[in-house]
């Protein structure tokens, strides 16, 4: 018995989706913003968003990133 045959192995990735039967809805309540006299631009430090999830599945691991232009 040879211990160094060569090993593969495939790995195959099949997406799944969950039908649901409403949707996750986003609602931003505010932000914190300030201004950058350095850079003559306004920002924002904070934002507080409220997500509603009214699929009736739990999401677990669910990550959200907030983008602004």
């Amino acid at each position: 018995m040879d211990l160094f045959q060569p090993f593969s192995a495939t790995v195959t990735f099949t997406p799944t989706s969950v039908p649901y039967k409403d949707n996750i809805n986003v609602r931003i309540i505010g932000c914190n913003t300030g201004f950058d006299i350095r850079h003559g631009m306004g920002e924002v430090t904070n934002a507080f968003v409220e997500l509603q999830n009214q699929t009736g599945i739990n999401l677990t691991n669910l990550c959200t990133t907030l983008f602004a232009v």
